[in-house]
Parts: C-alpha cells; sequence; structure tokens
C-alpha cells in the first residue's frame, strides 16, 4: 500500500472497520458495506482488502472479513508492550515536561503510535494514528538517520 497515495490511511480504515464489524450483530463486513461506511467505490474497497487478505491482515471467509492471523499476532505481542511504553512515556512527560511520543518511520511518512501529553499540552493533532510527511517533524528527520 502506497502511503503517498493514501492508501495506507485507507486500507487502516478498512481494517478498523472490520475489526468493529465483527462484534456487530450483523455478522462480519462484506465488500459493499465497508465501501459504503468508508466512503470507497466498491472496486477501491476491493482491492485494498484483497491487499490486506493477502498480508494476512485480513481473513476472508466467504463474503465477510474478519482478522487475520497475522494482525491477531501483532496484536498479542504489543500487548504488554503498550502497557509498558504508555508508562515510559508517562514517566518521560513527567520527567522532562515535554510530549512524548513513539513514531515508526513508514514509506516517506512517520506514522505516530503512541502520543502521551504533557499537562500543558493542548495540541489536537497530537495523537496515535497521526501520519505527517517525514520532513515535517524532528522525529521524522530523526528517523531519517538510521
Amino acid at each position: 500500500m502506497d502511503v503517498a497515495t493514501g492508501a495506507l490511511p485507507r486500507g487502516l480504515g478498512l481494517v478498523e472497520r472490520v475489526v468493529r464489524g465483527e462484534l456487530d450483530s450483523r455478522g462480519g463486513p462484506g465488500v459493499v458495506r465497508l465501501a459504503e461506511e468508508s466512503g470507497l467505490d466498491k472496486g477501491q474497497a476491493s482491492r485494498l482488502l484483497r491487499d490486506l487478505v493477502g498480508t494476512g491482515t485480513l481473513a476472508r471467509d466467504g463474503h465477510e472479513f474478519r482478522a487475520g492471523a497475522d494482525l491477531l499476532a501483532v496484536a498479542a505481542e504489543a500487548g504488554p508492550w503498550g502497557v509498558e511504553s504508555r508508562a515510559l512515556l508517562r514517566e518521560l512527560v513527567v520527567r522532562f515536561g515535554a510530549c512524548a511520543y513513539v513514531d515508526v518511520l513508514c514509506g516517506a511518512m512517520v506514522l505516530s503510535v503512541r502520543a502521551e501529553l504533557a499537562a500543558w499540552a493542548e495540541f489536537s493533532w497530537a495523537r496515535a494514528g497521526r501520519l505527517t510527511p517525514v520532513w515535517c517533524t524532528g522525529a521524522g528527520r530523526a528517523l531519517l538517520f538510521d
């Protein structure tokens, strides 16, 4: 999926809708429902879903989609990491009085995985899931040194 064309955010949106849809009494969502809910045409949604199934992020069961084995494996491993990272970031926020983030390089973009704000911060853009061009942030420029 290409970050520059917006395919990654649309794909992640589909993954979120599939996971939330699994809890729906109507059953797992299909291509048509996912396309309607995400504002994509059926062809775009179908291509993105095919790619997500191909990577193991999603699985297809007839006409319905559900979380794939690879997505579940990542979620299982992130459990303790998520708790530990939040505690570590909160400690950094308290110690230095500044916001703390966990960001990863995603093509030409930086994806914020976790964000902990300082008490004085009122930034609506500071949130997990935010994508910014790599050159726009200090974290992005630092990630380029790797």
